[in-house]
C-alpha cells in the first residue's frame, strides 16, 4: 500500500527548539509544504511531508495557519483528493492540539491568501516579500526538496505571509 502523504519522512532545514513560534502548512495529498515562523512572523525553517508536530507546545509552536481545502464549481480537482485534503488538514490541527498547551489554529481559505494567481505570479510575490535572511532558508530547502514539489513549501510560506505579515 502506497503511503498518503504526510506520512512520509520529513525533509527540510532543520527544526531548532524555541518559544512562541508559528507554524504554516499547506496541506497536500503528494507533499505537504511547511514553514516555521519565529515569534516576530520571520522564517526559520521549511520543509515538505510531515511538519514539525509531535509535541507542537515543546518545539515552541503556539500558532498555526492552515489552508482549509475548498471545492470551486467546474474545478478539475477530483473530489476524493478533496476529501483526503480535509482529513490530512483535520489530523494536523488534532495533532498541534494535543497536548498540556494547545496551539491556536487558523484556517485559511486557498482563494483568501492568493485569490486567482498563477502559481508563477504567487511564487514570485511570495520571494519580493521576504528578507534575504528568509530567501536563505528558501534556497537551503531547495536542496532537500525535489524542484516539483516547491511549490508545496512556496505555498506554506505564503500562507504564513498572509497570516502573520498581511498578505503576498
Amino acid at each position: 500500500m502506497k503511503l498518503v502523504e504526510p506520512f512520509l519522512a520529513r525533509k527540510g532545514t532543520p527544526v531548532t527548539p524555541g518559544v512562541g513560534r508559528r507554524l504554516s502548512i499547506d496541506p497536500g495529498v503528494r507533499g505537504t509544504g511547511w514553514a516555521l515562523w519565529s515569534s516576530t512572523a520571520f522564517l526559520i525553517a521549511c520543509g515538505l511531508h510531515e511538519p514539525p508536530l509531535s509535541g507542537a507546545s515543546d518545539c515552541g509552536i503556539s500558532r498555526l495557519a492552515i489552508e482549509m481545502p475548498q471545492a470551486y464549481p467546474n474545478s478539475p480537482v477530483p473530489y476524493q483528493d478533496l476529501i483526503t485534503l480535509a482529513f490530512l488538514a483535520g489530523r494536523l490541527v488534532g495533532k498541534a492540539q494535543a497536548g498540556p498547551f494547545p496551539v491556536e489554529a487558523q484556517w485559511v481559505f486557498p482563494h483568501a491568501w492568493k485569490g486567482d494567481l498563477k502559481k508563477n505570479v504567487c511564487e514570485n510575490r511570495i520571494r519580493r516579500k521576504l528578507t534575504v535572511d528568509e530567501r536563505l532558508v528558501m534556497e537551503e530547502v531547495s536542496r532537500f526538496v525535489p524542484a516539483g514539489q516547491m511549490n508545496n513549501v512556496w505555498d506554506a510560506v505564503g500562507i504564513g505571509l498572509f497570516a502573520w505579515r498581511g498578505g503576498i
